[in-house]
């Protein structure tokens, strides 16, 4: 106060003393800190509105044109406090911007809620230190896919098992660029979720040249010693150990599989899930989504959100994605294949039964060449069952059940 009221003195002083001639407005500006253009208009004004006009700094009572509004303020306190309590201060700052229309920086947010006793209900923990690996440089090169068990929907503990309701989330991420190509839930980690997954990816970006994952039996056979070996290779050594469903469909589709041997080498997945969990689970609550289907539909939208905020761009900006595969090709691939020896007589044997190749292909080609070849039987999840031929012919066979014996 004391300080204010000698800063009012002395340019009532000053300003004076240049009106009255006894000093320049060189040696005014000087000791006030202004310049002579502005000292000038200092003086200008006291000749206008009289001598006490000036002895307030302007620039300290006049408010900036970016400054927040009062009504946006309390605004923004009362959307915290009654709808979004639980979120981070940068998850509301997106959801002011994508849901309530309110266009504020990340920082102003944290300030206004800090100002109001508010605290981050998230302490930041000190990162492990690891050797970081560089990001592939383009876009589809390399995807990274795993699977998060949790408590999505909030269920707690199940009241008949003891055991917490979890679900798996599916995702897929780009290494590149962060961008995350598909969101997909189900109850349980199986194959047929990451199928799922790879097809989304597949209508959303397009397919990767190679993706990232553990080593969990999905991908790798682990178990080699009682592993079935492929019966149609020509050794039978460790090398021609029979593979697993996906990476078999990945093969064919010649999308190359990557294992990670830790759980940090995969980190970029990994921090995902940090946030996923955190993040998804508040806006679940917030959109009163409680179940897998809810989800899944919900997942478009959020992941548009989701990636227009924490996509990067890739280091070089040509893009390796494959084109979008045709979705009866998809279906071919992603269902069960079982390897197989085609018979002397045009059969190979199915579930207790026989599987009957018809005597001509579509075009009427002879199919005898076939006998004693390898073949793969196809379980399509329609309940369809094709052969696929040694040349990767596709015939449908007519299936015979085995004879009864009579008693």
């Amino acid at each position: 106060m004391k300080k204010d009221r000698k800063e009012k003195n002395q340019r009532i002083r000053i300003v004076s003393e240049i009106l009255e001639g006894r000093r320049s407005f060189v040696s005014g500006a000087r000791i006030l800190g202004l310049c002579e253009q502005q000292m000038r208009n200092i003086v200008a004004k006291a000749v206008r509105d009289g001598i006490e006009s000036v002895a307030v700094d302007g620039r300290r009572t006049n408010k900036s044109q970016r400054t927040i509004p009062e009504s946006t303020r309390e605004r923004i306190i009362s959307l915290y406090r009654e709808k979004y309590t639980d979120f981070n201060f940068t998850h509301f700052a997106s959801m002011l911007r994508d849901m309530e229309h309110i266009s504020i920086s990340d920082s102003s947010v944290e300030r206004i809620l800090k100002q109001a006793g508010f605290r981050a209900p998230k302490v930041k923990r000190r990162p492990a230190a690891h050797r970081r690996r560089e990001p592939r440089a383009h876009a589809g090169e390399m995807g990274q896919a795993d699977a998060s068990k949790h408590d999505w929907f909030q269920e707690g503990i199940d009241s008949k098992t003891g055991n917490p309701h979890y679900h798996h989330l599916y995702g897929i991420i780009d290494d590149a660029t962060g961008k995350v190509s598909a969101l997909w839930m189900e109850k349980e980690e199986t194959t047929h979720g990451y199928w799922q997954l790879m097809r989304l990816a597949n209508d959303r970006t397009g397919l990767y040249q190679s993706i990232y994952v553990d080593r969990r039996g999905t991908f790798k056979v682990n178990n080699t010693r009682n592993s079935s070996r492929d019966p149609s290779a020509e050794d039978f050594s460790d090398t021609a150990l029979a593979e697993t469903q996906f990476s078999r469909s990945m093969k064919d589709l010649d999308i190359d599989i990557l294992f990670a041997c830790s759980g940090p080498a995969k980190g970029r997945i990994e921090r995902l899930w940090l946030t996923l969990q955190d993040r998804l689970v508040k806006e679940f609550a917030l959109n009163e989504i409680s179940d897998e289907d809810a989800a899944n539909a919900f997942f478009p939208s959020f992941l548009t959100r989701f990636n227009r905020e924490f996509c990067r761009k890739p280091s070089d900006p040509e893009p390796f994605w494959k084109d979008r595969i045709r979705k009866d090709i998809l279906d071919m691939e992603f269902c069960t294949h079982v390897r197989t020896i085609v018979g002397k007589n045009g059969s190979v044997p199915f579930k207790g039964g026989y599987l009957v190749l018809p005597a001509r292909d579509s075009r009427g080609h002879l199919l005898n060449d076939y006998f004693f070849s390898p073949a793969e039987i196809i379980l399509k999840d329609d309940g369809e069952i094709l052969v696929r031929l040694q040349d990767g012919k596709v015939v449908k066979p007519k299936i015979l059940s085995k004879r009864q014996k009579q008693s």
